[in-house]
Formats: C-alpha cells, structure tokens, sequence
C-alpha cells in the first residue's frame, strides 16, 4: 500500500480502519521520508487543534441582524402604472406584428381586422387606418419604432428594477 498525505491525515483525523492504520504505523518504523512528512503533518495538525477559532463580535452580530429585520423583501407591487404601460405597449407590438404578418403573407384573408368594430352604440370605421396601414414603408417604421421602444421601457420598467432589487437584497 502506498502512503500518500491524503492518508497521513486520514490517519490523524482517525478515518482510517484499524487494519489500514496498523499498516501506516508499521511503514513509519520503516521509511524515513514518511516518518518526516509524517511528523511535519502532526505538528501542523496539533496547531490548528490548539488554535483557537474566532467569532464575530456581538456588535457585528447585532448590525447583521438589524440589517436583515429593515430589508423589505415585498416593497411594491409588481405591477405598478409603468410596468402595466410597458405591458399594454408590448402587447400592441404583438398584435400591430400579427397583423402585419397577416396583410404581408395572408393577402387572403384581408387582415385579422375587420372594417368596422362594434362597441354597443359606438361603431369605428377601420378603412382608413388599414389603408394607411398598408403602406409597407410606413408600417416598418411604425413596427421598428414600435418594437425599439417596447424594448426600451421593458428594459428599464421591468428588468432594472428586478436586478437592482436582487443586488440589494444579495449583497450585504
């Protein structure tokens, strides 16, 4: 069996079996170079026993724990005014590039639209928005603007807010 120091400090935290620790004591006796690594780990091994662990202050301690006990893990609502805007102004994206997608590549089906929309006693005539909708240049641009401002307030209504509270709450 080859001695290595994994097993001289199995041997001085006592995780050897008896067996494989009567042969560790036998080929000490007998090899110089062990017997001296062995000594060498002993004597660190002893240090660090009669060493003598630290703790925190009491002052410390108290601080963690004031600190802990004033953090607000549910400061507000999730859905506030501007992230519920930068919701609707999502889903106008989605549904102006649903439509988009259907006038370009369903000419069939003459847009998901209608011409008129029905809301009890008041009716939208559509024809004139789909008209001006139809110009591909200028829905490109209203459908990039559209999605690079989505984007934007997604950014900074949404996702800023989450990170920075997570590295306040994260970070001590």
């Amino acid at each position: 069996m080859k001695f290595t120091e994994d097993i001289i400090l199995k041997y001085l935290d006592g995780d050897l079996s008896d067996h494989e620790a009567g042969l560790f004591e036998k080929e000490v006796k007998k090899d110089l170079a062990l017997a001296q690594l062995y000594t060498h780990h002993k004597a660190i091994h002893n240090l660090l026993l009669n060493e003598e662990s630290s703790s925190p202050s009491p002052e410390f301690l108290n601080k963690v724990m004031k600190s802990i006990a004033t953090v607000n893990f549910y400061e507000s609502k999730f859905f506030n005014k501007t992230r519920l805007f930068v919701l609707l102004l999502i889903a106008f994206a989605v549904a102006t590039t649903f439509y988009y997608f259907t006038i370009n590549f369903y000419p069939s089906m003459d847009g998901a639209l209608s011409n008129k929309i029905t809301l009890r006693d008041f009716t939208v005539d559509l024809q004139p928005a789909q008209q001006l909708l139809s110009s591909t240049i200028l829905f490109k641009v209203v459908f990039y603007v559209n999605g690079l401002v989505s984007l934007l307030l997604f950014d900074r209504a949404i996702l800023k807010p989450y990170f920075s509270r997570r590295r306040e709450r994260y970070s001590i």
